[in-house]
């Protein structure tokens, strides 16, 4: 836990993709928002099978992916589609 609070506290080797510390920190909570919902796809829906894969994986790796950018300081996937509507 210590070293994910010094993450959030040195903002002064963020260089690419996040302006504050709340934007990092509301894309970590989104990213485990959608690790979470691509988990319960993957273990807990009835659909076809490959729906259910290609779905459930597609938000695990993009909440993989926010979580992991929010710590490393980085552009996720999500933030270079440009701004939206």
């Amino acid at each position: 836990m210590q070293r994910l609070r010094g993450c959030f506290q040195d903002l002064t080797s963020c260089i690419g993709g996040y302006v504050n510390k709340m934007e990092r920190l509301f894309s970590t909570v989104f990213g485990v928002f959608l690790l979470g919902v691509g988990a319960y796809v993957l273990l807990c829906s009835d659909a076809a099978w490959h729906w259910v894969v290609l779905v459930g994986s597609g938000l695990a790796l993009l909440g993989g992916n926010l979580i992991y950018s929010a710590y490393a300081c980085a552009p996720s996937w999500l933030s270079r589609i440009g701004p939206l509507p």
